[in-house]
């Protein structure tokens, strides 16, 4: 009789046999999928339980799109699809499945655009009107409706780059419906994504009905998704006439040595672990909180400088003549005496000196490179540092 969806005539989960309490019933039964694929309009009509029907489209070539931030909606032809997030090979037989990305033809919505805010949309300077078009955006007309279209025209801004797609005449959509479900292949065309509610639907999956157009200060932005590499930051502006700073590639950054109440400028190696997710480690992306490993240069320099003591040296080792003159300088007994104070203080804890002597020290990102630009953090002491260095040796192990 077919596939059945039931559980009655399918085995246990452990692999024994489940004695069916009743024969198979058409309403269980399994259908093969649509797979609706681009193409002149083909509908089959399936009858399901209780009478009611389902329709089946095996090709479609149409279909109603919405355009959210102008709140209207408009018949139009699909050209082609150009992306699906689970399946490339939905892509290539030019699948119409839900949430698949298309292209369409933009044309209705330009006419509906050019017609009620009579300005031109996605069209070159100086381009050739056909007489219709030319009614329709250089029409003459009485005050009062003028007065109308000047009205509109204070909310009729398109984001830029839905405006290049209208130059080309194609923009990309989304398919919203189920085409081997309902027969439709209905969605809506790709905007920036609003982070307010009027623009969504209610959680029981009810439609809102939106008060205002989609406002520019509850757009949402891409992540930075900052890489390390050669430092590269874009300015956005923001409400109010602020500005973030989104930085997409850094190399360096202020850390600080709390113990030693010191910060320097250093060079950010690697990043070495991440408690949120271990992409952000295998792609070497800087967020806040990760941990990575810095250049101990600066800090050693100062250190040195400040207690006249070498910091993770092999003994024996050779010095530079100016690493020489900062450690084994000759001094006044009062400087001495002053270096000498300093020295009660200078022990730093095993583990770090440890790393100091291999040049380079872990340390966590605090800042947030996405928002101010900046990769700024501190180096981890103490049972901080005994734990991330618990957690990347058993990472390692496995």
């Amino acid at each position: 009789m077919g596939i059945s969806r039931d559980h009655w005539h399918k085995r246990r989960a452990t692999g024994g046999k489940r004695k069916p309490i009743r024969k198979k019933r058409k309403f269980e039964l399994g259908r093969p999928a649509a797979n609706t694929k681009l193409g002149p309009q083909r509908i089959h009509t399936v009858r399901t339980r209780g009478g009611n029907k389902k329709y089946r489209a095996l090709r479609l070539d149409t279909g109603n799109f919405s355009w959210g931030s102008e709140c209207t909606t408009r018949k139009t032809r699909v050209i082609d699809v150009v992306y699906n997030a689970s399946n490339n090979e939905l892509v290539r037989t030019k699948t119409l499945v839900k949430n698949a990305i298309v292209t369409i033809d933009a044309t209705p919505f330009r006419q509906w655009y050019e017609g009620h805010y009579a300005l031109p949309l996605g069209r070159k300077r100086g381009a050739k009107l056909t007489e219709a078009e030319e009614e329709v955006l250089n029409k003459k007309r009485s005050k009062k409706t003028e007065a109308k279209y000047k009205a509109r025209q204070r909310f009729a801004k398109v984001e830029p780059a839905l405006e290049e797609q209208f130059s080309t005449g194609r923009v990309l959509a989304c398919i919203a419906s189920r085409p081997g479900q309902c027969g439709r292949a209905d969605g809506y065309i790709l905007e920036g994504i609003s982070r307010d509610h009027w623009h969504k639907r209610r959680a029981t999956g009810g439609k809102r009905k939106p008060i205002r157009k989609k406002r520019k200060f509850e757009l949402g932005r891409p992540a930075a998704n900052t890489k390390l590499g050669p430092q590269r930051i874009h300015t956005v502006r923001t409400r109010g006439g602020n500005k973030k700073y989104r930085a997409l590639r850094l190399d360096t950054g202020n850390f600080s040595w709390g113990s030693e109440c010191t910060t320097r400028k250093t060079r950010v190696i690697d990043v070495v672990y991440n408690a949120s997710n271990n992409e952000l480690v295998r792609t070497k992306t800087l967020v806040k909180n990760a941990i990575v490993t810095i250049d101990a240069t600066p800090f050693r320099q100062w250190y040195e400088g400040h207690y006249a003591l070498p910091l993770g040296r092999k003994r024996g080792a050779k010095l530079t003549e100016a690493e020489e003159e900062v450690l084994n300088k000759k001094r006044s007994k009062k400087t001495e005496a002053k270096y000498k104070a300093r020295q009660r203080f200078a022990k730093v804890e095993p583990a770090l000196e440890e790393q100091f002597s291999t040049g380079r020290v872990l340390a966590c990102i605090a800042s947030r490179p996405g928002q101010c630009g900046r990769a700024d953090g501190y180096i981890l002491e103490g049972k901080e540092l005994e734990f991330y260095m618990r957690k990347i040796k058993s990472k390692k192990a496995k």
